[in-house]
């Protein structure tokens, strides 16, 4: 009875004060020199959703001087279609999912958190996938610097922080994933009462972006970005059931 009047305290909370902004500096804990901005973010006062893309690149001593989150400024990110250097299936970018629980660690907040990978063009949709399944994810806190990340599994570590995340590449999560496709991918990163059924309970907390391959590059983006499509990653909205 406890756990369902916090998770509906949780709910309440976030019908009066969640919103959702673009292009926001937030630490990357996972993996040292990735970059800290460009989130889009989803924020209550008991639960703190974000996402972005990056590129993922070889050669780069370090992510954060690599042209690493080239957006415009809305949420909308931009990277070239074709696949990483050196492979025939990974994309030039990572998708990310990051969860923050100020008031609580990440085990206890009464939460399971999922997200769901989907895509129009070659693949099928892969999720929802509990955040909880991942062994490398990175945990810590607001005040772990960059790459400072403890990583592991759930169980050893979520009941001791307060913040997770993980990257991970299209190809690893869509079954036919082709980088070189025009297709449009959906990520939805979400949290329900813990122990309920992800494709049918009400939603805490959700944050969508949209990844568009193939559209087309601004002008003064050419010279940055070069020939070939792009992708968008637009967090464009969140749900309230």
């Amino acid at each position: 009875m406890a756990a369902a009047l916090v998770v509906a305290g949780l709910l309440s909370a976030q019908v009066v004060s969640a919103q959702v902004t673009y292009n926001t500096t937030q630490t990357a804990i996972n993996g040292s020199g990735n970059t800290d901005n460009g989130w889009s973010v989803y924020t209550s006062p008991d639960l703190t959703l974000a996402s972005m893309a990056q590129y993922n690149y070889p050669g780069y001593p370090n992510n954060a001087t690599a042209p690493s989150d080239p957006n415009n400024g809305a949420g909308t990110f931009l990277f070239p279609t074709g696949p990483k250097p050196g492979s025939l299936t990974r994309g030039q970018y990572d998708l990310w999912f990051s969860v923050y629980t100020p008031n609580s660690s990440v085990a206890a907040s009464g939460l399971d958190f999922y997200w769901s990978v989907t895509t129009t063009g070659p693949g099928t949709a892969f999720g929802p996938i509990n955040l909880s399944l991942y062994s490398d994810s990175s945990y810590g806190s607001s005040a772990t610097p960059n790459g400072g990340g403890t990583r592991g599994t759930f169980a050893a570590l979520a009941g001791a922080n307060t913040l997770v995340q993980n990257a991970e590449d299209p190809s690893w999560l869509i079954a036919g994933y082709d980088p070189n496709a025009v297709q449009t991918i959906t990520m939805d990163l979400f949290a329900v009462a813990s122990g309920a059924n992800p494709n049918t309970a009400t939603k805490v907390g959700d944050l969508v972006s949209i990844i568009q391959v193939g559209a087309v590059p601004e002008p003064a983006t050419f010279a940055l970005l070069g020939f070939g499509g792009l992708v968008s990653l637009m967090a464009v909205r969140r749900k309230q059931v």
